[in-house]
């Protein structure tokens, strides 16, 4: 569902929901700015898909049948939100479970963005001007290539016990995505 945003508005309720909700995720990490900025990172993709079904709602030449997928796919959606929001107004309440869980939410964003960095660029060495000889770089050894192997599984599991956590709580954990950095 992640298709480009027609330049169609977006209603108010989805507007008022999406502050709302930006506002509430930095409560529930205490208004830290770096944590802040990860977990409304998490939860982005989660509203970008929502504007697109609110656009294709918009569209007149919507058949029937899609138009009732889309809208049983918003009030679930919703529903969601709903439940996630009074999770991040929980986890600024009180430093139980919920703030534990929006804490290493964060943390979690943190360690997958760090790895992708290193294993998409690879570790960096500062240049040496006065270094004569170039070094070719070393191949990987099956070691590494073993662990780079299950540091992909360990993802993949990972990201399946979320899904299995959003779906039983009717709440959303948001979706990590790497983005390649701009040159």
């Amino acid at each position: 569902m992640s298709a480009t945003i027609p330049t169609n508005k977006l209603p108010p309720s989805f507007t008022s929901l999406y502050r709302l909700f930006l506002r509430a995720s930095s409560v529930s990490v205490l208004h830290h700015r770096a944590a802040t900025r990860r977990v409304r990172t998490l939860w982005k993709p989660t509203f970008r898909d929502a504007a697109v079904v609110i656009h294709n709602l918009q569209s007149p030449t919507l058949e029937t049948a899609e138009k009732e997928r889309l809208e049983k796919w918003h009030r679930l959606w919703e529903l969601c939100v709903d439940r996630t929001l009074s999770l991040l107004i929980t986890s600024a309440q009180s430093r139980g479970l919920p703030h534990r869980l929006t804490r290493n939410l964060s943390l979690l964003h943190l360690g997958f963005q760090r790895y992708q960095e290193s294993s998409h660029y690879g570790e960096t060495q500062p240049w040496d001007p006065h270094q004569q000889v170039y070094k070719p770089a070393r191949k990987a050894r099956s070691s590494q290539l073993d662990a780079a192997h299950f540091d992909s599984q360990s993802w993949g599991a990972l990201e399946e016990t979320v899904r299995m956590a959003e779906g039983k709580s009717r709440i959303t954990l948001g979706r990590i995505e790497f983005r390649l950095r701009r040159a």
